[in-house]
């Protein structure tokens, strides 16, 4: 009951993973939020507080402050799971403009770090940070980007579940 009442103030969206930029984009309004997949955390009281998100985050000083980036790594596109996840859901509790947390549907695209394929292991990982973020459905997309101004999210899953029936 309380998903079907988020689901009411939610949205749609494609999530474009990269390591220097995320991108979500709203399928229904066509909003768009870019930012930088930096985070400023400082200890504070032995526990670590993110300060800063975004492209903020690299002039933020201070004591004991880092600046991470949980999508920086040679091998694989999320490199700090738990990082990413709250840098995820910023991004979509920034896109919602509402104060009731959104359960939005959403496609994770990531964009690089592709060759071979996506491992199982990837795959969870995507799925995993959608869920953190809220996510209602989830779909994998690998391929060409997404136009929300041309398709919707259902012309999008159908497109992806047509590719799964043919690879099976």
């Amino acid at each position: 009951m309380f998903k079907a009442l988020q689901s009411l103030f939610s949205y749609d969206a494609v999530v474009e993973l990269a390591e220097h930029r995320i991108t979500l984009r709203k399928f229904e309004t066509h909003e768009v939020l870019e930012y930088e997949p930096l985070l400023a955390i400082a200890t504070e009281r032995g526990q670590q507080v993110i300060k800063v998100v975004g492209a903020q985050a690299r002039s933020f000083t201070g004591e004991q402050v880092e600046i991470v980036n949980p999508f920086a790594h040679p091998r694989v596109l999320v490199a700090n799971f738990q990082l990413a996840e709250k840098l995820l859901l910023w991004g979509v509790k920034e896109l919602s403009k509402s104060r009731i947390r959104p359960a939005p549907r959403l496609i994770m695209h990531p964009l690089e770090k592709l060759e071979g394929g996506l491992t199982d292991i990837e795959l969870r990982v995507f799925r995993e940070l959608a869920l953190g973020c809220g996510a209602r459905a989830i779909k994998i997309h690998v391929g060409e980007r997404i136009n929300t101004r041309a398709q919707t999210y259902e012309t999008v899953q159908d497109l992806l579940e047509q590719d799964n029936d043919k690879k099976n």
